[in-house]
């Protein structure tokens, strides 16, 4: 669907904004009201900009019709008892599995969230989970570990909010390269669909397996039943807490369980 040849993209852009982000985050609607207020009066007063607004609306309608009971903070729990193996709550917070509805969302290009599943994790008793479980323990200990600052860094960085991370860099590559508004859409909406389904693929794994984190793994590594992984109960990893500012990111959601 193309909206008529002389309304304003510009109107059509922030009224379109406006109306799926005060759908989906009603709380927040005093300031977004106040940033479209702003967006609109730097447009010009006309016709144009009553059809963009009028077009905005109707395609933001669609969208949102279009993701109507795809789950989203649908009541998903976690249920699993905890034993050797399976996920529990993890120091310090011990948080339940936090938005496990994201593993049951409807993807937006997949045909389901076990599409592209991964292969069973290696069982405990293992060499190939024991040797994954004493990297982590000598590489990711928060003391007294061998790796790099450049290391240290690296881990910091890809332990960073993805999703903040990325709306980062498409937006610096749209400002460097002059993009207009319809070749923005684009870019956003294809690399933020994939990235979305690659969560709901990520979450789904989570849940259908519901493996223990490693710290847990570390930790209770004696009743793994596995000789070859040592327990460190007071073992700690290095928290992404502590992050520079150049690598540090916040969401008012986290989706790391």
């Amino acid at each position: 669907m193309r909206g008529p040849s002389t309304a304003s993209p510009e109107a059509a852009a922030v009224a379109a904004a406006h109306r799926v982000l005060v759908t989906y985050f009603p709380a927040s609607q005093a300031p977004l009201d106040a940033a479209y207020a702003e967006s609109l009066a730097g447009i010009p007063e006309g016709s144009a900009k009553t059809q963009g607004v009028a077009f905005g609306e109707q395609a933001a309608e669609h969208l949102i019709d279009l993701r109507e009971g795809d789950g989203r903070d649908a009541p998903v729990q976690f249920t699993a008892p905890p034993a050797p193996g399976v996920w529990r709550p993890t120091p310090p917070s011990h948080q339940p599995f936090i938005d496990p509805w994201l593993g049951r969302l409807r993807p937006m290009l997949l045909t389901s969230p076990a599409q592209f599943r991964p292969g069973v994790p290696p069982a405990l008793s293992s060499a190939r989970y024991a040797r994954y479980v004493n990297e982590v323990r000598t590489m990711g200990a928060k003391t007294g570990s061998p790796r790099t600052a450049f290391q240290t860094e690296t881990a910091l960085f890809f332990g960073g909010n993805l999703a903040v991370q990325i709306q980062a860099a498409l937006q610096d590559y749209t400002a460097r390269h002059h993009l207009g508004i319809a070749e923005t859409a684009r870019l956003f909406a294809a690399a933020n669909t994939s990235a979305t389904d690659a969560v709901v693929a990520a979450w789904d794994a989570k849940l259908h397996y519901g493996r223990w984190r490693p710290i847990t793994a570390i930790q209770l590594a004696d009743t793994d039943g596995n000789p070859a992984t040592p327990a460190d109960p007071q073992w700690r990893r290095c928290s992404s807490r502590h992050r520079t500012p150049t690598t540090s990111a916040a969401m008012p959601r986290s989706p790391a369980p």
